[in-house]
């Protein structure tokens, strides 16, 4: 419980945000997975489409930063 309480106080979480930041920022691919090629796949480049599109605005009101920086 001490540890959780110390999580919430403003120093760590700067800290978390500090180390969190530079990979919410960073630029990002949505690929097939290694091993698999696309054309094993049906509608490959319309399903990459729109997991990206997803991620990048999951909700009316998130972005893909405020997604991955709840987690």
């Amino acid at each position: 419980m001490n540890l959780r309480r110390f999580a919430e106080t403003p120093v760590v979480r700067r800290g978390d945000h500090v180390i969190q930041g530079p990979d919410c920022a960073m630029d990002w691919q949505v690929r097939v997975r290694r091993g698999v090629k696309p054309g094993d796949l049906a509608f490959t480049e319309r399903k990459l489409r729109a997991l990206r599109r997803t991620l990048e605005e999951p909700n009316a009101t998130d972005s893909f930063r405020t997604l991955i920086e709840q987690y």
